[in-house]
This record gives C-alpha cells, structure tokens and sequence, in this order.
C-alpha cells in the first residue's frame, strides 16, 4: 500500500474538499481496490495500491456517472420553456454508452413522472413537496444518496441542507443539469470514451499538473468563489470564470456524502433538519462577514489523519452530529465549545469552517472562515462551559437590546470562540474582562435591558488562567472581602449592583439573580473612580461594624494583598482602568472559590525593597480588623476570634481591638490627611499604644488614595512589619523620646 499525494485535491477551496471526498467514494464503489483516505498539510492522500496511472485509467475508462437530476427545479430540463437543458436530457436519453445507462433510465423515470402528474413546466410552490415525494418513490435506490443530500422531506414540509443551495439550484445556477453539460465535456456521449482534453483536465484537478483550455463562462457556484470571476479575479476590471470540469463533477459526487436526514425536536414532535457538521451561522471567529449579511449557514468540514475506509467516513458523516453535553450544537460558537470539550468524533484533527453568505445578488458564496484545529487536551475548555446555558437565554433576547450592548454581547461571543480555537490565558483574561463590562452594564441598565440576566457565578479556575499582573491581584484581594455577617449583612458584590448569590444542593451550584431588596444607597459604584468608589465602601462597612465579630469580618478577606501591589496602587502605578475592569470580573467569581490558591501557582514571592508610606502604617493601626498587643516590647497582630458558645471566651482575649472611628477615615478620604493622622495618633494613645510621632503632613490626593488603600485585606504577619516601626518603646522604658512631626 502507498501513501499516494493529490496535490489538486485540498482542503481548502470547499470545491477541491468535496472532490477529495467524491474521489475516494468513486474509488471504493466503484473500483475492486481498497482504497483509505487521509489528509496530511492540508493535503489529501490515498493508502492504496493504485498507481497515479491506475487512478486516471479509472476515471477515464470505467467510472459511471451518479445519476444527479432535479426535476423539481427550474433550468434542470425538465420543464417545457427549459430548451437548452432538455436537449442536455435528450442527448443522454439517446445514448447508448454504458456508463450513461443509470443516468438514461433515471431521466426516462422522472419524465414519465412528471407527464403522469400533468406538469409540464417547474412544479409551483404548492406542487414541489408532491414531486419531491414522488421521486423518491420511483427512482432507484443508487439514487437516493443524492436525493438524501439535495433534501429532506419533514412534517413542515420540504427543508434544504445549505450545502446543495436550495434543492440542488443556487440563485440562478442550477446544478443537476450543469453536471451533466460538465460529462458531456469529459466524455462522448455516443461512445463513453473520454474526449480529447479529458485526460489533461483529470490530471489537473487530482494531481495539480499544469492544464489549459480550462472552460470559460461555465458556472461553478458557491463552491469556489475564487472560480467565479466578475470584479477583482484578475488584471483588469472583471474576469470571466474559468473551471476545470472534472472539479464541478467530482465536487457533486463528494457532496452527496453529506447525506441530511429528519430528526424529532422533543418538545413537540415536530420534525427538524439534521445535516452532518452544519450550524446556525454565527458570524463568529473571522472578519469577512457583517451582522446584517445573509447567511445560510456554517459547515465544519472535519480533517482527519489516520487513512479511513469511505464506508468509515461515511458513517461519521451520517452521525456526525456534535454535542455540548447533552445537545447538539446548533450555532458556529456552540460547535467551537463541543470541538475543546471534545465533544467530537475521535480521530478529526480539525475542522475546516465555511459560512454561506450572501455576496452575488442571490448566490451565495462558501467563504472559508478558518481552520480550527482540534487539540488533545485542552486544559481550559471547561471554562466556557460554565457560560453555556446563561449564554443561550441571552442570545434569544439580545435582539430587543439597544445596539452598543448587543455589540458588547456579540464582542463576548466572539471572545468566547477565539478562547475555545486557540486557548491560553491571553484568551481567558480577555473574556473575563467582556464579563465583567457585560455585567456592569447589566447591573446599571436593568430597567430598560428586557430578559437580562447576571452572569453566573464563574469558577475560581477563571482566576488562575488569566495573565498574571498587580490588577488582577489587587481585583481579586478586593474582590474576597468577607461579608459582613448580621442582620444587615451586606456582600461586597451588593456595593456595585443589586444582585446575590446563592447555592442550591451542597453548596457547589451558585446561581446569581437580581435582588430588589438591595438597598439603592448601598450600591456606590462610580465609574472611572476607583478610590471613591472603594472609599465610600469602607465608609458603609465601618457603619455596620458594631460588634466584635463585624470588626473581625470588616477588613478581612479570603486574598491578602500583596506588599509591593498595595505600594504600587498608593503611588498610583497602575493602570486604574484595567483594575475596574477586573474588579467586576473578579466579584462574578464564586465567592466559595475566590480564595489564594486561585492565585498561588502565579503569585510566587516578590522581593519589595519598597516600604509603605508611615502614613499609611498609622491608619491601618486603627483600621487592622486585628487586635494590638505588646509582647516583649514589640507591636503583635492576631485574629480576633469569631464568637463561640462561650462567651466568656471573649474576656480572655490578650491585647485590644482598637475602636473603629469612621471620623478618621472620613478626614483623610476627604483629603485631610494631617487632620487624620492627628486623630489616628490620639485614638491609640488612648488604647494604650504610643506611636512615635505626634501628626503627618501629605497631600489631598495622596491621603484619599491611602484612606481607599485601607481596604484591602492583609495578612496580621505583613502589617506587624509595616507597622510596629511606628510605636516607640513604652513611655516607662523611654521617657526621653521627643514627638516628632513627620511630613510626607
């Protein structure tokens, strides 16, 4: 057996990939060899025993033609007014080759047809569904693998798989009888034998040998719009088309390997189209299409490597319907899901992906969209799956939406498909972000966004797949901000958009809905503000924090910040539109999973020769959510503990919680900071603890910055070392010490 390359027959144009498959079908039908197909760089292969000459001698001497007609369509020669092509159906009706015989009989059968129903001209709208039924009923059974590709008969009536246009006609070009006007040119009618150029033009189009007097004008449809001509095909201003016609003869005869059929939708009974590796177009993953452009349809052409038998391929293309769990895809982008999640016949390696558009007046053109390689293991696929059921209700109400948010929807599905065909975090963390804009102009346009829903609660795995930078961990630290527990508990999520979170069953499914009950004045988010925004949520959360336990809970977090991050938001080094962005992707994380070990693989120790402003380690004194203590002269921090069944446990609490004084930090997010570091020093004098300095000077932008750096949760360990330098030794162990007054 060798591996036999045929450089004419590509994946690519559509044209060339039918071919491939009309080959190998040819070949397994019709000849006594074992032939298996394959491809290899986009090239297809034959393993077989037969030679390049083998091949050609097939072709030439012994195929016969598939019997393709469609007397149900005007142009096919089978009506009156239809001169030209019914001399085309005459001229085979007179022959007496061979290898016309099947194509002689069927045409005589479909004519007795038609004269017995009493049309004389292409059947009315109402007539087809009869003729349609009737073919099927008269015609051989070598005949209705054609008549399976070219349509399906179902309970609403006749549907036409997108590959063969509308019943084998598309737009003006009608493909049965242009099928035979290309025999005719390859053959002799009177004889069968091959005609004089034949032989040349089969070795072009299998092997890519050099070819002229290639046909002129003659139609090749949407198959190969390169072969078209018109405008821009050439020098010049237009071109006339040019084909090779064994290209149109063993492109019809591969299609028929796309065989539809008519399967039950379950809600109803009704019956629907089911065509091999066909989806809704979805205008998706390339750039060539608009979202008002007609649009047939998509077909995934799957590549295979491993050399398959015809009748293999042919029975993965009569199954080859693809799954997103438990459905079939139905869209361009529900395919991109199935192929990552591998939810695809095993052994494709890739698909080759055509949407029919509308470019020529009626005709549509098969425009290639892409290749999308099917990988082994792709370690992020899950990832869009968690959207799929909230993506699917979206998409039936996005119509209704104003223009700039279904753009934003469309910008997110598009963001979707290119994370599916080509994975890494680039990928992830560019649809995190869509997300969390997505949900933001959800949460500030519900009133008038019917249907809307919030996205559902994500994985922590979203976290860990996205590019690493100081704004997602500082998003992710704010972002896993304790609740505060009580009666008037209030999520840190509730802060920017009305919405809670819950669990059903043990807890693993969170769901996500709109909360009425959220109060409006809680909701403080303020676009392009980063530090008012989270200055006026460190206001509402210091006035519910009443008891030991709300104290604990106020500036505590499942993700402690990092020392040089905090540094950098302070000195204002980061890029404060990206943080927004992230922080509404990050509060879309399940709270449950929204936890360090999201961020440990890429949150690797940093040396931080920086230190953070004195202005800040003295607020944070008053606002640590942790309990001061003196131990061997030192300044120590330790949780305070939640609240037992013992009571008294929380007398034997060692050190002092210092008592939180929304005052303070009111004066130095105003810009007050002087005023602030005033009061700070005073409130832990009165706690028992004597900083070594009486005041600070800084600037108005700089303390409101600090004032909104408060929030960010941080580890009792990194703000004992940020902290104790500021308290001198006890008053009785150095009374000589002087106050200072430190300007920063």
């Amino acid at each position: 057996m060798n591996d036999l390359k045929l450089s004419g027959c590509r994946s690519l144009p559509l044209a060339h990939y039918l071919k491939s498959l009309g080959l190998l079908r040819l070949l397994s039908e019709q000849h006594s060899s074992e032939c298996r197909g394959f491809w290899r760089d986009e090239t297809f292969y034959l393993r077989t025993e037969l030679t390049q000459d083998q091949i050609i001698s097939f072709f030439l001497e012994s195929y016969k033609p598939t019997p393709i007609l469609a007397p149900w369509n005007g142009g096919s020669g089978f009506a009156q007014k239809d001169k030209n092509q019914r001399a085309v159906l005459d001229d085979f009706v007179g022959s007496n080759a061979p290898r016309f015989a099947s194509i002689k009989d069927n045409i005589t059968r479909l004519q007795d047809l038609l004269e017995s129903m009493g049309l004389t001209n292409k059947p009315e709208k109402e007539e087809k569904p009869m003729v349609l039924r009737a073919c099927r009923n008269v015609l051989p059974d070598e005949s209705l693998e054609w008549l399976d590709a070219a349509y399906v008969l179902t309970t609403k009536g006749p549907k036409f798989p997108p590959l063969l246009g509308t019943g084998g006609n598309d737009g003006r070009l009608e493909f049965s009888n242009n099928f035979l006007q290309r025999i005719q040119e390859v053959f002799s009618l009177e004889d069968g034998a091959p005609t004089p150029l034949s032989e040349m033009w089969l070795r072009g189009a299998l092997f890519d040998e050099t070819t002229w007097a290639l046909l002129s004008k003659k139609p090749i449809g949407q198959f190969f719009p390169k072969a078209v001509g018109k405008f821009n095909a050439t020098t010049g201003f237009e071109a006339d088309s040019l084909i090779n016609p064994w290209d149109f003869i063993l492109m019809l005869e591969g299609a028929m390997s796309f065989a539809a059929s008519a399967v039950k939708r379950f809600q109803n009974g009704m019956s629907a189209v089911s065509t091999p590796f066909t989806v809704h177009s979805s205008h998706l993953g390339h750039g060539t299409a608009a979202l008002g452009e007609g649009s047939r349809a998509e077909m995934w052409m799957p590549i295979w490597s491993e050399a398959c038998s015809y009748k293999e391929i042919h029975t993965l293309f009569s199954e080859g319907r693809v799954q997103i769990g438990r459905r079939t895809a139905a869209k361009g982008i529900d395919f991109a899901k199935a192929v990552v999640t591998l939810g695809v016949e095993r052994g494709i390696v890739a698909f080759e992906r055509y949407g029919f558009h509308e470019r020529n007046g009626l005709a549509y053109f098969a425009v290639p969209l892409g290749r999308f390689d099917v990988k082994a293991e792709q370690k992020d696929a899950d990832l869009v799956l968690e959207l799929d059921d909230w993506m699917r209700k979206m998409e039936g109400r996005v119509s209704s939406w104003p223009e700039g948010v279904r753009r934003l929807f469309r910008l997110c599905e598009e963001s979707i498909f290119e994370l599916c065909r080509d994975g890494g975090s680039e990928h992830i963390t560019k649809t995190f972000i869509l997300l969390g804009r997505l949900e933001k102009t959800f949460a500030l346009r519900t009133d008038s966004l019917k249907g809307c829903q919030p996205v559902p609660p994500l994985s922590g795995r979203w976290l860990s797949g996205c590019e690493m930078t100081p704004e997602l961990r500082l998003a992710a630290s704010l972002a896993s901000l304790f609740d505060i527990p009580g009666s008037s508990r209030v999520p840190i999520r509730q802060h920017f958009e009305p919405v809670s979170v819950g669990w059903r069953g043990s807890g693993k499914d969170a769901f996500a809905k709109w909360n009425e009950k959220v109060a409006r004045h809680e909701i403080v988010w303020r676009e392009g503000d980063i530090v008012g925004t989270m200055n006026e949520i460190l206001q509402r959360r210091l006035q519910k924090a009443s008891t030991w336990e709300t104290k604990r809970a106020l500036f505590s977090g499942r993700i402690h910040v990092r020392e040089d991050d905090l540094i950098d938001f302070i000195d204002g080094n980061v890029d404060e539109s990206l943080l927004c962005d992230l922080l509404w992707s990050c509060l879309l994380i399940n709270p449950h999973e929204l936890c360090a070990s999201a961020l440990q693989h890429k949150n690797a120790p940093k040396q931080n020769l920086r230190k953070t402003p004195m202005f800040y380690n003295l607020l944070k004194s008053c606002f640590s959510g942790y309990i001061l203590d003196k131990e061997e002269g030192k300044i120590t921090f330790t949780n305070i503990p939640k609240k037992g069944k013992d009571d008294e446990s929380q007398n034997k609490i060692k050190g002092t919680a210092i008592p939180l004084v929304a005052g303070i930090h009111r004066l130095a997010m105003r810009g007050r900071g002087a005023e602030a570091s005033v009061r700070s020093v005073r409130r832990l004098r009165a706690s028992g603890f004597v900083p070594a300095l009486d005041s600070l000077a800084i600037s108005g932008d700089r303390a409101a910055r600090i004032a909104a750096a408060l929030l960010f949760p941080i580890s009792a360990y990194s703000l004992m070392a940020l902290v104790s330098p500021l308290f001198r030794k006890h008053p009785k162990e150095d009374k000589s010490e002087e106050q200072t007054t430190i300007t920063v």
